[in-house]
């Protein structure tokens, strides 16, 4: 081709690709592969550093170990092919783990099951025979269960009190009862229904009143309430407490005095945020001593946690002030106190508890890592304001009046 009829085609291409926005085009595609090879990247070096991160958290050693080996490893821990298979469960696993994600459960993590809660929360259940296998990934699954819930704890505070029924007391309510305490004889269970009953009906004539006061006084000072639908105890519940503490040495198989010191036929739980949480049981509490209501105990498990390590024989496991109050004639209920974040790691650590306290359990070697497990789901509740400042008494002690 002659140059300079190939040098004018060159300048007219030239001047139509810029009429046209050709090279426009051509930069913002360039700029745009730019961009997204920087966000490549950046999550590839995000997605090898949790890599390495879980292969510790497994106890694998990684010094010296490359990217490709990481995976690997990773890839046999999942039960995945060392040929990428590994990152891409890895990739999963991260998602899943996320307290931003859904409450779903890695399926690597064996034991593990998604359950409701008596709330009706979705929540980990951790199987009682392989509790210690993969147990700080289980403690992980735990944290975050405990963070993702706090939304819905929130919507759940309500001062609305509603009637209660009362379920009936029949022969499967006495084959349960023969099922869940080892050892209770058909005259201590029928003992213990015979003390729920009366229990039952006395709160039943006497909770309305106590209830008024109690919410009131939360309302009163900006607080809210959680569970009110469950304030009394029914009758299967309380025999079953009854029958359990009657096998403790102290009350020697009588059922009866073991129902005389049950403090929780009725209770409740009060909630604030986490600046208000000292000052509203403060305040809770002088309203409540107006009306003759008197506090019998209180214990501080925020203290608790903070002053038992595991380093002895006592293990921290939950955050929150429990209280008793007394009546003007002498009866018993439980006020707790507690923010949304303490709520949300009780609803987790609520199957662990009832395993940890079942009397039947045959594993009762996991005890001490069910605390564990209960304590690191605790962590992620922060300390509210003051709230050692609240020293835990019995009556007649210090703070008691």
């Amino acid at each position: 081709m002659d140059k300079a009829v190939y040098d004018y085609k060159k300048r007219r291409q030239a001047r139509l690709d810029a009429k046209n926005g050709v090279q426009e085009k051509r930069d913002s595609v360039e700029e745009f592969k730019k961009r997204r090879g920087a966000r490549l990247n950046s999550r590839m070096d995000a997605g090898v550093g949790w890599v390495f991160g879980a292969l510790k958290e497994n106890g694998v050693d990684t010094t010296g170990m490359s990217v490709k080996e990481a995976f690997e490893a990773l890839g046999k821990l999942n039960g995945g092919s060392s040929k990428g298979g590994g990152k891409k469960e890895s990739g999963k696993k991260r998602t899943e783990n996320s307290s931003e994600g859904k409450n779903e459960i890695p399926k690597s993590v064996k034991g593990v099951t998604i359950s409701k809660s008596e709330s009706g929360f979705e929540i980990p259940l951790f199987d009682e025979k392989t509790f210690t296998d993969n147990f700080e990934e289980k403690k992980q699954i735990a944290r975050d269960a405990a963070k993702r819930l706090v939304p819905a704890v929130k919507k759940e505070l309500s001062t609305e009190v509603k009637e209660i029924t009362r379920p009936k007391v029949d022969e499967s309510t006495k084959e349960f009862l023969k099922n869940a305490v080892s050892g209770a004889t058909p005259e201590q269970i029928d003992t213990a229904l015979e003390e729920a009953d009366k229990m039952y009906r006395y709160w039943e004539k006497n909770e309305p009143k106590i209830t008024e006061s109690v919410v009131g006084a939360v309302k009163g000072v900006g607080g809210s309430m959680y569970g009110l639908d469950n304030r009394r105890k029914f009758d299967k519940s309380l025999a079953k407490k009854m029958l359990g503490d009657a096998q403790d040495p102290q009350y020697d198989g009588d059922v009866v005095a073991a129902a005389a010191n049950i403090k929780d036929g009725a209770r409740y739980t009060a909630v604030f945020d986490s600046d208000n949480l000292v000052d509203g049981y403060n305040k809770v509490k002088a309203e409540l001593e107006k009306m003759g209501i008197k506090e019998y105990r209180c214990k501080n498990f925020w203290a608790q946690y903070r002053d038992q390590d595991g380093s002895g024989d006592k293990i921290g496991e939950q955050k929150s002030i429990q209280s008793v109050f007394q009546t003007p004639d002498g009866k018993m209920f439980e006020l707790q106190f507690h923010i949304p974040e303490s709520l949300a790691a009780k609803e987790v650590n609520h199957p662990t508890y009832k395993q940890k306290k079942e009397p039947l359990s045959e594993h009762v070697e996991y005890n001490k890592p069910r605390s564990l497990l209960m304590r690191d789901t605790s962590s992620v509740v922060p300390d509210p304001k003051g709230v050692f400042d609240i020293e835990e008494h019995k009556r007649g002690e210090t703070g008691y009046k």
